[in-house]
């Protein structure tokens, strides 16, 4: 919604349709499974994989604020995170997807050894027990 609005005030239309959170949320969730399997399969994986999200990070915000620097913000949003028809989409492959996985690893990660220790705080979990929405 703010891309379409911004768009349009620099003369830059946006695909029709266009939905760009499956570029970052499925490759995230996915990692996020892995990063919890790992963390309850091999806990000592947590002191080095919590780091593992720094040099994509990293790598991305260097290769984005670059763009930045060569093109006008709309165009380099569009070509980070939306599809389009006549994108190649290797900005996509190479720096946004990994560093969503990244990010989403350790997540899995961190949030695998917080309820571990939260069970054993507190002994077992009942339903009651857990935070309501």
């Amino acid at each position: 919604m703010i891309l379409s609005i911004v768009g349009e005030r620099v003369g830059f239309e946006l695909p029709r349709g266009a939905f760009g959170l499956e570029i970052v949320l499925v490759p995230m969730a996915l990692s996020f499974v892995m990063g919890w399997i790992a963390q309850r399969r091999w806990p000592w994986l947590f002191r080095a994989g919590r780091f593992v999200w720094i040099l994509p990070v990293s790598m991305f915000i260097y290769g984005f604020l670059l763009s930045v620097y060569r093109e006008p913000v709309v165009m380099v949003i569009s070509e980070y995170f939306l599809p389009s028809a006549g994108d190649e989409g290797v900005i996509k492959l190479f720096e946004t997807m990994p560093t969503a996985s990244s990010c989403g690893y350790v997540l899995g990660l961190i949030v695998a050894h917080r309820y571990k220790h939260f069970r054993k705080e507190s002994g077992t979990v009942s339903i009651s027990a857990l935070p309501r929405l």
